[in-house]
C-alpha cells in the first residue's frame, strides 16, 4: 500500500536531499512551526558568518524582525545578501540566504573563465593549427625530399642507363643526351647538344621510314621500330628505338623522349641464324630451303619472260666410298671443293645449292632452249675431270646429273626436283659419270625402284637370297678348280630379280653390307659341305663390296665364317674391285693387310676396266688377276683386245699372280687364252651359273 506524502512536513523528508542541496550556492534552511531549525545546507551558516548552524536554534536567535516581520539585521547590512523567507506546511518556514554579490562575482568569475577558456580555446586552436601546419610542412618536406631523391635516382638511371636517352624539342633539335648515346656514337656533346637529328641518319635510312616517325609522334602517338644509324666514325649500327611525345598541362606537345638500344649484335645474330636456315654450313651454298624458294621465283620470272628454267640433280659418284673409307673430314673436304667447281660452272644469275649429302642442286634460269643446259653439263663433267687432292691422297671423282626442264616437266617446285632426281638416279643405273634428262618413262621406272628398294629391306628376312655357283676351270687340264658364288634374289611379287638390277640398289642403300656378310657365311657353308662330301676343290671365290670396308669389321666377319665352317684361310678368295685399290684409304689398306695377313687370297675383279696401276699391285699381296669379260669378248676379233689381254697375262705371271679370264663363251676364246698361258677361265662355255647341288654333280662327273 502507497504511503501518501503529502500532508508530511517538509522537515520530515529533508534528509533525503541532503546531499543534492549542499551543493548549492544559496543559504538554505527550514525551520518547523516552533520556528526551530530542524535542516540547514552548508551555504547558510557560510552567508550569516557563523559557520555550521545547530539544529533546534530558534529563528529570532538567528534574524531580527522589523515592524513587518522581515526579516533585519546584520545581514541585512552587507550588500548583495538577500533573505528569502517562505511559509512551509505545519507551520513552518523556509528560509533562501542569496548572495547577489557573490553571484555577480561568480559570473564574473565565470565569464572571465569562459574568456579565459576562449582563449585558452583559441590559443590551443592556433595552436593546433600551428602543429597541422608544422606537420603538413614536414610531410611537404619529407615529399620534397622524396621526389628530390626520386629524381636524383631517374637522373642517375637515365645517366647510367644502358640504353642511349635523347630529348629533343618539337622540331628536333637535341637538348639532352645520356652517357650512353655518345659512348655508342662516339660523337662529343658540343657536336650533338643543339643540333639536329639528321645528323644520325644513314644512307641506308628509308626516308618513308622517318616520315612515320614524324607522323606518329606529332600525332601524340608513341613510335617503336628499328633504325640503322651512324656513329661518328662513319660506321652503321642497327638499334631498337622508343620515341615518345612530352605534353605540358595544356596538352601541347613540347618535347619528345627517344630510348634506343644497340641491337647490332643481335642483329647479327639474327642474320646468323637466318643464314643458317637458308645456307648450307658446310659449303656455304644455298641449302634445301633456300633452293626451294630461289627456284620458285625463277619459275614466276620465267612466266612473266617466257623463257625456260632448267634444273640439274648433282650426285658425286661413290662419295660414300669417299667418306666411309678416308674419313668424313675428307669427305668434307670433297664437299668443299665440289661445291666451288660447280659455282664455276654457272652463271652469277644461276644458284648452285647443296640439296643434302652428297647432292647438289644447280637452277638455270632465263633459258632459250633445253639444249643451252648441256653447255653446263659439259663444264661440270670437265671440272670433275681432274683429280682431287684430299689429305695427300689424289681422288678422282665423277658426277651423275639428271635434268629437267621447266614447263616442259612441270612448274612446280617440288614436282621439278623430284624429276630431276628420278633422272640422276637413271644416269647412276647407266654407269655414272653422264647425265640424263628425266622423261615419264624414268619416272615409271623410279617408281619401281621405290618399290624394289622397299622389298629388298626385308628380303634377308623372309629368306628369298640363294646363291649360285659358276665353275673356275683351269685352262690346261679343263678341269673345275673352284667356284664364283653369286647372290640371286627371289621375290614372291617382283620374280627373279637380275643382280644388275639389285646389286646396285643395295650398294646405295646400304644394305649390301649385312648381304654380304649372309653370303660370305652361306659360300663357306656349301664349301664346307661340297669338301666333306669328298669333292676337290682349292676355293670358293666372294665379291665383296667397298661398303663392306667402310664398316671397318670385315676381317673379323671373315675369320668368322672360316672358323665356324672349318675352313682354312686358303680355301677362300675374295674379289675386290680395281678401283677400291686406286683410293688410297688408310682404313682399306689396314683391311687389306689384316687379310693378307690371315692368309685370304685376294683377287683383283674387273681389272683394266679402271685407271689400273703397276704400282698397287706390286704394294699389296694379291693372288689373282681377273680380266674383264670386255677383253675376252674381242679376243677372237680385235688385235688390239688380244694384245692387251696377252700383256695382262704376262705382266700378271711376271709378278707371280694367277690370272682368271671371264665371259668365256666360245672355244676359239678358250683356246685363245691357253695359247697365251692363261691359268683359269670362267664362262657359259664352262658351265653356267648353278644352285649348290647342281654345282657338287656337276664336279663329280667331271671325275
Amino acid at each position: 500500500m502507497s504511503q501518501d506524502h503529502t500532508s508530511t512536513p517538509i522537515w520530515q523528508n529533508l534528509g533525503l536531499i541532503q546531499t543534492g542541496v549542499d551543493r548549492l550556492d544559496q543559504g538554505f534552511a527550514v525551520f518547523d512551526g516552533d520556528r526551530a531549525l530542524v535542516f540547514s545546507n552548508r551555504a547558510f551558516g557560510a552567508l550569516l558568518g557563523i559557520g555550521a548552524v545547530v539544529r533546534g536554534v530558534l529563528f529570532h536567535d538567528l534574524f531580527r524582525l522589523d515592524v513587518d516581520g522581515q526579516v533585519s539585521g546584520v545581514l541585512q547590512e552587507r550588500d548583495g545578501i538577500e533573505i528569502d523567507q517562505y511559509p512551509a506546511e505545519k507551520g513552518g518556514l523556509v528560509v533562501v540566504i542569496t548572495d547577489r554579490a557573490g553571484e555577480q562575482r561568480r559570473d564574473g568569475e565565470i565569464q572571465a573563465l569562459r574568456e579565459h577558456n576562449a582563449l585558452r580555446l583559441a590559443h590551443d586552436e592556433l595552436e593546433r593549427r600551428a602543429e597541422v601546419r608544422a606537420q603538413e610542412l614536414r610531410t611537404e618536406m619529407i615529399e620534397r625530399q622524396r621526389a628530390e631523391e626520386t629524381l636524383q635516382k631517374l637522373s642517375l638511371a637515365v645517366e647510367q642507363s644502358p640504353a642511349s636517352v635523347l630529348i629533343t624539342d618539337v622540331d628536333g633539335i637535341i637538348e639532352y643526351a645520356n652517357s650512353k648515346f655518345f659512348e655508342v656514337t662516339g660523337y662529343d656533346s658540343d657536336k650533338v647538344i643543339g643540333h639536329n637529328l639528321k645528323l644520325l641518319q644513314t644512307d641506308y635510312a628509308i626516308q618513308e621510314q622517318y616520315q612515320d616517325i614524324w607522323k606518329t609522334i606529332l600525332s601524340g602517338q608513341v613510335w617503336r621500330g628499328e633504325l640503322h644509324s651512324l656513329r661518328k666514325d662513319g660506321t652503321r649500327y642497327w638499334e631498337f628505338a622508343s620515341i615518345s611525345p612530352i605534353a605540358a598541362p595544356s596538352g601541347i606537345i613540347t618535347h619528345f623522349v627517344a630510348v634506343k638500344e644497340d641491337i647490332t649484335v643481335r642483329k647479327h645474330h639474327e642474320e646468323q641464324l637466318l643464314r643458317q636456315a637458308h645456307y648450307d654450313q658446310l659449303t656455304n651454298l644455298p641449302n634445301r630451303l633456300l633452293i626451294l624458294d630461289r627456284l620458285t621465283q625463277a619459275l614466276a620470272r620465267m612466266r612473266r619472260e617466257n623463257t625456260l628454267v632448267a634444273v640439274l640433280f648433282i650426285d658425286i659418284d661413290h662419295f660414300k666410298r669417299i667418306n666411309d673409307t678416308l674419313g668424313h673430314d675428307a669427305g668434307d673436304q670433297l664437299l668443299r671443293e665440289s661445291a666451288r667447281r660447280l659455282e664455276h660452272c654457272v652463271r652469277e644469275e644461276d644458284t648452285v645449292a647443296r640439296f643434302g649429302g652428297d647432292e647438289f642442286v644447280v637452277v638455270l634460269t632465263g633459258l632459250r632452249s633445253p639444249l643451252q643446259s648441256e653447255v653446263v653439263i659439259e663444264k661440270i663433267a670437265a671440272a670433275f675431270a681432274a683429280p682431287f687432292r684430299i689429305e695427300e691422297h689424289e681422288i678422282f671423282s665423277s658426277t651423275s646429273i639428271g635434268v629437267t626442264v621447266a614447263p616442259l616437266d612441270g612448274d612446280d617446285p617440288h614436282i621439278l626436283m623430284r624429276n630431276a632426281d628420278v633422272a640422276m638416279y637413271q644416269a647412276k643405273a647407266d654407269g655414272r659419270n653422264i647425265a640424263r634428262f628425266f622423261t615419264q618413262a624414268l619416272n615409271e621406272k623410279a617408281r619401281v625402284r621405290m618399290s624394289m628398294e622397299s622389298r629388298l629391306r626385308h628380303a634377308l628376312e623372309h629368306d628369298e637370297f640363294h646363291l649360285c655357283y659358276q665353275p673356275l676351270v683351269a685352262v690346261t687340264s679343263g678341269r673345275i678348280i673352284g667356284a664364283e658364288a653369286l647372290l640371286r634374289w627371289i621375290n614372291p611379287d617382283l620374280g627373279e630379280v637380275p643382280p644388275v638390277r639389285f646389286i646396285p640398289l643395295a650398294e646405295e642403300s646400304g644394305l649390301i653390307v649385312p648381304i654380304g656378310e649372309w653370303v660370305l657365311h652361306q659360300a663357306c657353308r656349301d664349301m664346307r659341305v661340297w669338301l666333306d662330301s669328298g669333292l676337290c676343290l682349292s676355293h670358293i671365290a666372294v665379291n665383296v663390296s667397298s661398303r663392306q670396308f667402310a664398316t671397318g669389321d670385315l676381317a673379323k666377319i671373315t675369320a668368322k665364317a672360316l672358323s665356324h665352317n672349318g675352313l682354312s684361310s686358303d680355301q677362300l678368295h675374295l674379289e675386290i674391285t680395281e678401283s677400291l685399290l686406286l683410293d688410297d684409304v688408310p682404313r682399306v689398306v689396314n683391311i687389306l693387310r689384316e687379310l693378307v695377313d690371315m692368309g685370304i687370297g685376294l683377287s683383283v675383279d674387273d681389272f683394266g676396266t679402271g685407271y689400273s696401276s703397276l704400282s698397287y699391285l706390286r704394294r699389296f699381296a694379291l693372288k689373282t688377276l681377273k680380266i674383264d669379260r670386255s677383253f675376252i669378248r674381242d679376243v677372237t676379233t680385235s688385235a688390239d683386245a688380244a694384245a692387251l689381254t696377252e700383256a695382262i697375262v704376262a705382266m700378271a705371271h711376271r709378278l707371280a699372280l694367277t690370272v682368271v679370264a671371264e665371259g668365256v663363251e666360245s672355244t676359239e676364246q678358250l683356246a685363245f687364252l691357253d695359247a697365251c698361258a692363261c691359268d683359269v677361265a670362267q664362262g657359259f662355255l664352262l658351265g653356267r651359273p648353278m644352285v649348290s647341288k647342281m654345282f657338287a654333280t656337276t664336279v663329280r662327273r667331271q671325275t
